[in-house]
């Protein structure tokens, strides 16, 4: 239960602030790169603590260090939510995706570690997938309804309690207590790895204020020699980037297929949210309700998805997945197209993009750990958490300059997602062709 209202609540505070972005810039005065950072600011901190922390949640117990992320997030919400200015809202912003990143390997970690058996294991992720995708379902129209009523403060308010709540609950949930990994935390790797996320998601966001900034190049610059240096302590064992676990077969395809979902996902959100307010004049409540249906799809699919994994295995049924979402992105690009009737369009196709992310999410956890080592659950449920928001930082500063360089919000966006949906595509069907298929589980 703990575990399951952990990843509801860092899901949710990753996608509740969208809506509420337009009254952030109307009062703090924020331009475009300033919104996203902070959304940006959350995910970044958000996957560069989450290896680490996983690793952690191996050595001192996974139950342990969820309540010691849930604490942490309950206060740094609070931080956001009396933030004066943008900038002390995008430092308070890093210190909440930090404690994030603290509870989501964790609460992971427990999911596997309680039910060790592998189908039961698949419809426990289902339901641990499904707190994510229900508070992706709520976090648009509850934060377009909380910034009418009561301004975008309360956004970051409402955290305050669920995050308290889930610390206390965890207290005498089934959370797991024992420890015993030796994996070394390597905090030089971890170090280097955060440097090349920060360096290269700051150089597309600054490149919005001009290609030729210090900024932009300097981002550049540190993105690639961060990522050299660490690929070099890589090959030695280090366990931010743990290349002995991508060697093995099915966990590379997993964090690529999880790192897609999200960079496309996050990406049309942002782009959404901006064109939807800014050019169509919708309200934040009404750009909820828009993004609403597609939303609710994603938990029932994600309960759905273990009859297709036990049907076809994790990898046949992933396959499936990213190419329905990647269609339900096509059709919002060409909803968009329709100047009257594009609102109730994009609606619709947004139904089979919550169907197709839904669906893929638990084959994709079902084939990483039905893959990994036993005994390093936790370090690559934090690797590979770490990868989607890392994913979702570079989705949204992606779609950010896209904007930038389009003549209007509304053509960016159509850019935004119809690039998403080519590449779920894409890559659904290098997924069916570059991979032997798993074998059927046994009924």
């Amino acid at each position: 239960m703990a575990a399951c209202g952990g990843f509801f609540l860092i899901t949710l505070d990753a996608s509740v602030v969208n809506v509420a972005l337009p009254a952030m810039a109307a009062t703090l005065h924020a331009g475009l790169a300033e919104l996203q950072w902070v959304v940006d600011a959350y995910t970044v901190a958000l996957a560069a603590t989450i290896v680490l922390a996983g690793v952690a949640a191996d050595r001192l117990g996974a139950g342990r260090v969820f309540r010691w992320g849930a604490v942490g997030f309950a206060v740094t919400s609070l931080l956001c939510a009396v933030a004066p200015d943008a900038g002390t809202l995008v430092l308070a912003r890093v210190a909440q995706g930090i404690a994030g990143g603290v509870m989501l390997p964790s609460s992971m970690a427990v999911v596997t570690q309680v039910w060790p058996d592998s189908a039961r294991r698949t419809r426990a992720l289902g339901w641990w997938a499904a707190g994510g995708g229900v508070a992706v379902a709520t976090g648009p129209v509850v934060g377009g309804a909380l910034t009418e009523l009561a301004g975008w403060r309360s956004v970051f308010v409402m955290s305050v309690p669920v995050a308290t709540l889930a610390a206390l609950v965890s207290r005498g949930d089934r959370c797991v207590q024992r420890a015993g990994s030796t994996d070394p935390l390597d905090p030089l790797g971890q170090l280097l790895l955060v440097v090349a996320q920060v360096g290269g998601i700051a150089s597309m966001i600054e490149s919005s204020r001009g290609a030729r900034s210090a900024m932009v190049v300097g981002g550049v610059v540190v993105c690639l020699l961060s990522s050299g240096w660490l690929v070099r302590r890589a090959r030695r064992g280090s366990p931010a980037l743990p290349l002995d676990q991508l060697r093995r077969p099915g966990v590379a395809q997993a964090v690529t297929a999880g790192a897609l979902l999200n960079l496309s996902f996050f990406g049309v959100v942002f782009a959404l949210g901006l064109a939807l307010q800014r050019e169509q004049r919708l309200s934040p409540v009404v750009t909820g309700l828009v993004l609403l249906p597609a939303s609710i799809v994603i938990p029932l699919a994600n309960l759905a998805a273990g009859t297709g994994i036990r049907r076809w295995g994790p990898r046949g049924s992933l396959v499936r997945g990213l190419l329905v979402e990647g269609a339900g992105f096509l059709l919002v690009a060409a909803a968009l197209l329709i100047p009257r009737e594009g609102v109730v369009l994009v609606t619709a196709a947004l139904l089979p993009v919550g169907a197709g992310a839904g669906w893929a999410s638990p084959a994709m956890m079902a084939l990483l750990m039905d893959a990994v080592t036993p005994g390093r659950d936790g370090q690559m449920a934090g690797f590979l958490n770490g990868a989607r928001q890392a994913a979702s930082a570079i989705g949204v500063a992606a779609a950010g300059l896209t904007i930038a360089v389009s003549p209007t919000l509304t053509t960016g966006a159509e850019l935004v997602c119809a690039t998403a949906g080519v590449s779920l595509a894409l890559a659904s069907l290098g997924c069916r062709a570059q991979a032997p298929r798993l074998a059927r589980p046994k009924h």
